[in-house]
């Protein structure tokens, strides 16, 4: 799939990711935080998030997303979004018969902590 991805890097807008490092670290990303990210990448006042779908086999089966307004999408909005995100992936993927691998739900709790730390300092 990555060399798929990489052989038709269109740019959309000035924020896609157009080379394999850049989409390396949205991987990174994605793999550290559990959550996919579009900010303004497809379409220019678009910002989505998204949490992975697991079936019945235990392998990813897509993802559920939430997609806003760029422009009103505040660290607060973005905890909010996450937050259910994280109940619809995990009601989604039981429903499927499917469980949530160990990793996922490890890079939740560090991404939460992570934001909680953050708060708290402020």
């Amino acid at each position: 799939m990555l060399e798929a991805a990489l052989s038709q890097m269109d740019r959309f807008t000035p924020h896609t990711a157009t080379t394999a490092e850049a989409l390396s670290d949205l991987i990174t990303d994605a793999r550290a935080t559990g959550f996919g990210c579009s900010d303004r990448s497809f379409e220019a006042e678009i910002h989505s998030l998204s949490a992975p779908l697991y079936d019945q086999t235990g392998l990813f089966a897509g993802a559920v997303s939430v997609a806003s307004v760029a422009t009103r999408m505040s660290p607060e909005q973005e905890r909010l979004i996450k937050t259910e995100l994280i109940k619809a992936s995990r009601d989604i993927t039981r429903n499927w018969g499917g469980q949530l691998p160990s990793n996922v739900t490890s890079a939740w709790a560090s991404e939460f902590s992570r934001h909680y730390e953050t708060d708290s300092t402020s």
